[in-house]
């Protein structure tokens, strides 16, 4: 699925950058002023390479090194634990087999990657690998494509649109990781990207990925915390006959190559998407429409 950004959600994404992603002077120190607890962690992340910076915000320290395969590497500690490990690798080809043997599974297969990075975190047992690369689209002869793999081979998505850099976000919100266990009971969250302000999350949960998506960090205020849930349907899903008769009366020719299903606060509904149509034409029919 290719998600659209809203207008205040880049807004939101550019006041971000402005008010964290820039660093003053005063923030970069050197590495042998780290505290000890981090000193010891990197010496075991980073036993040979080389290191380009080192930078202190409040509670949180980020290290940027070339390791030893020449590989760009950032380190995030937050109050002297380690958070994050983001690297962007010089050999775009150099994958595990099970993420390169995923993306020759994909329609993609030998296409050339521009760029390949990989993503750790603390509070994700997997870590996750993105594919750039471009590739044809409708009468688009090159549109960016970003491809989601987990380091064991899971393909979780793609999308034509540039999520924001991994290392803003080191320290993700709790309040995001206790409404997916509570709601989605024995899940295994599978990976973070951030669109233009809006939190997403993949998640395995009864053998579907699906897609949760947080528009804030706190949980007394629903309809600005959780946004939306969404997953893809079998295209042989039975649908209520009230859904279907709308989806009629709206567009009786209309027929669906792939179906979604999208929860929220708002109620849930079914998404008829046809992606043979040149604009993926797609209709959302509310799940209690009355007929």
């Amino acid at each position: 699925m290719k998600r659209i950004n809203l207008i205040n959600c880049v807004l939101l994404s550019t006041l971000f950058v402005v008010f964290v992603g820039c660093s003053s002077d005063d923030d970069v120190i050197k590495e042998q002023e780290l505290p000890v607890n981090i000193k010891s962690d990197l010496a075991k992340r980073n036993p040979s390479g080389t290191v380009l910076s080192v930078s202190n915000y409040d509670d949180r320290y980020e290290i940027n090194f070339i390791d030893e395969t020449e590989n760009e590497t950032t380190i995030t500690y937050v109050n002297e634990v380690w958070k994050l490990t983001h690297t962007l690798f010089k050999d775009v080809n150099s994958l595990p087999s099970e993420v390169k043997k995923s993306f020759n599974d994909l329609p993609y297969k030998n296409t050339p990657l521009l760029d390949v990075s990989r993503t750790e975190r603390a509070d994700m047992k997997q870590s996750l690998y993105t594919l750039h690369f471009q590739y044809p689209w409708k009468d688009v002869d090159k549109l960016e494509h970003h491809v989601f793999i987990n380091d064991d081979g899971l393909y979780l998505a793609m999308y034509s649109l540039k999520p924001n850099d991994q290392t803003w976000w080191p320290d993700l919100p709790s309040s995001h990781f206790k409404f997916i266990e509570t709601k989605y009971s024995g899940a295994e969250i599978r990976g973070y990207i951030n669109n233009a302000g809006i939190h997403e999350y993949f998640i395995l949960h009864d053998n579907i990925i699906k897609y949760v998506f947080f528009g804030g960090i706190d949980a007394d205020y629903p309809f600005d915390f959780w946004e939306k849930t969404e997953y893809e349907l079998p295209i042989d899903t039975k649908i209520p006959e009230n859904v279907m008769n709308e989806l009629k009366e709206v567009d009786k020719d209309f027929s669906y190559t792939n179906l979604y299903y999208i929860e929220s606060n708002g109620g849930d509904s079914y998404w008829f998407q046809d992606k043979n149509h040149p604009n993926e034409l797609g209709y959302t029919i509310p799940v209690n429409i009355k007929d």
